[in-house]
């Protein structure tokens, strides 16, 4: 045996016992159910968030952080703060178990502070390998840069990964939804984006083609202040005999507004079911459309429905895309029908903003009005804004069906008491859940109702509203929304608008 041989041996003794987990801290056998696996990692330092299924629990890994915020509950400001704790969530398959973790880091961010996701057996030592590496990574992670890469864009700006996204991935299943949003981007570009429903599309009856226009002219010119882009909702049978309501609705904004080009390219309701969809609006002089999945063009794809890709003509590189949507009078078809924005929420590359009529609102206290069954003679005028056990209308008291707008922003908790300091804290209420996309109303702070008092007593909501997922969030000029207060009443809706703000040259983010 030579000095090396000699040599390499004494360190393999040394260091072996430092690099190979040790029998007790490797997982214990499976006997079927979560509990041994679960005491593993309580064992660790894990906290169990739900385990009520026997296959199935969601673990979180509080040591993430450098231990900030110093709290027992961290779920809720962690979310707030769109940034994740490292999580696990293990199930069972067949025989074997699998553990997904989600590890620490922004929601939104580079590819070194972003958050992602990993799936493993939960077995033998790579498992206790992989832990390792998770927790140790938490610990390590600081809030400092977290911070910085958040407010201020994705880190290493030559970096082309450093764009969410930049790797084809799921959204997270809770990832945080921004509520305070302060723009990045120098004002360089202004684009005003409208969305308004047309009752019937100005047609005299849901089943006409007769058309009157004056009332379009009206809301789109109201205040002053017309749109460089937007959706206008029940765009009905406009496609039908040679797109006879399209030329009577651009002929008559063009003749109005004089400064203008209008054109309007009609879309379609969520799964074909009536030829009442929503219909794109845009200003040829400002704006590109370089795609628009209307539902007719060979190759649509149903998830890709009321689609426009624009960007302004001066800045043909900074697109965003444009979704028109109609919700259905059917609370489960509503939920369904939202289902294809997941991939356009948080880990979008591209901005993204969904215009529509929502046929509802999200859940929280500035959205609901007090009770709707106290202002309805016959249950069936509110059931569908109801959520009924087993989806079957009955009497009583009932949440609001706002499963949609939740998927997307996240469902309301409410705030509750400290249980440690109650006397002195109250934990706020905030959004947990959704996609990544936030309401309109919580960015700018405007719940103005966008429909009227209905004469069988129906209380008004704002059920007319945009969403945006992050990129679109920064991009929204302080106070530019508006909900357009009409001097005479002459629609069922009220139009909304409001502005994007996109950068100057190159100058980039702030």
């Amino acid at each position: 045996m030579t000095i090396l041989d000699t040599a390499r041996t004494r360190i393999q003794r040394i260091a072996s016992p430092l690099v190979t987990p040790r029998h007790d801290d490797l997982p214990p056998s499976s006997d079927g159910t979560v509990v041994s696996l679960a005491w593993y990692l309580r064992r660790r330092g894990w906290t169990m968030l739900d385990g009520a299924c026997p296959t199935r629990a969601d673990f979180c890994y509080p040591g993430g952080f450098q231990g900030a915020p110093a709290i027992d509950d961290r779920r809720l400001p962690i979310a707030d703060l769109n940034v994740q704790d490292l999580e696990c969530t293990l199930s069972r398959h067949g025989d074997h178990w699998t553990a997904t973790f989600t590890s620490c880091g922004a929601v939104i961010g580079c590819d070194r502070h972003r958050s992602n996701r990993a799936t493993i057996g939960a077995h033998g030592i790579v498992f206790a390998a992989v832990l390792d590496d998770m927790e140790r990574h938490a610990r390590r992670v600081k809030p400092r840069d977290i911070a910085h890469c958040l407010h201020f864009g994705a880190c290493g700006r030559d970096d082309a990964s450093g764009h969410p996204a930049a790797r084809p991935q799921e959204a997270p299943d809770e990832p945080a939804t921004p509520h305070t949003v302060v723009p990045r981007y120098r004002t360089g570009h202004e684009l005003d984006i409208t969305y308004v429903n047309f009752d019937h599309g100005g047609a005299d009856g849901d089943q006409s083609t007769v058309y009157a226009m004056d009332n379009l002219v009206e809301l789109l010119g109201a205040d002053g202040r017309t749109p460089d882009a937007g959706i206008i909702g029940e765009g009905n049978f406009w496609r039908f005999f040679g797109g006879k309501g399209i030329g009577q609705a651009q002929h008559a904004l063009n003749t109005a507004f004089r400064d203008r080009s209008y054109v309007i390219r009609p879309g379609c309701l969520p799964n074909k079911w009536g030829d009442l969809g929503p219909a794109l609006l845009y200003d040829a002089n400002l704006v590109h459309v370089h795609t628009w999945d209307s539902g007719d063009e060979p190759g649509f794809v149903e998830r890709n429905a009321n689609r426009a890709l624009l960007s302004l003509r001066d800045l043909p590189d900074q697109k965003f895309y444009l979704f028109g949507f109609h919700g259905h009078p059917d609370g489960d078809q509503r939920l369904h029908d939202v289902k294809p924005f997941r991939p356009y929420g948080a880990q979008a590359k591209l901005p993204t903003m969904v215009l529509g009529d929502w046929f509802g609102h999200p859940s929280g206290p500035l959205f609901e009005p007090p009770v709707y069954a106290e202002h309805f003679d016959e249950l069936w005028q509110y059931e569908p804004r109801m959520l009924f056990p087993d989806g079957i209308p009955v009497p009583g008291d009932h949440p609001f069906d706002t499963r949609a707008l939740d998927y997307l922003c996240g469902r309301w908790r409410r705030g509750r008491r400290d249980w440690r300091r109650a006397w002195l804290t109250r934990k706020p209420g905030g959004r947990v859940g959704g996609v990544g996309f936030s309401h309109m109303a919580e960015l700018s702070g405007d719940y103005t109702p966008t429909n009227f008092p209905a004469p069988n007593g129906r209380p008004p909501t704002q059920i007319d509203a945009a969403v945006f997922n992050p990129r679109a969030a920064v991009m929204l000029v302080p106070g530019s929304v508006l909900i357009h207060e009409p001097a005479q009443r002459v629609n069922s809706h009220k139009r909304i608008s409001f502005r994007l703000a996109f950068p100057a040259g190159t100058e980039g983010a702030e």
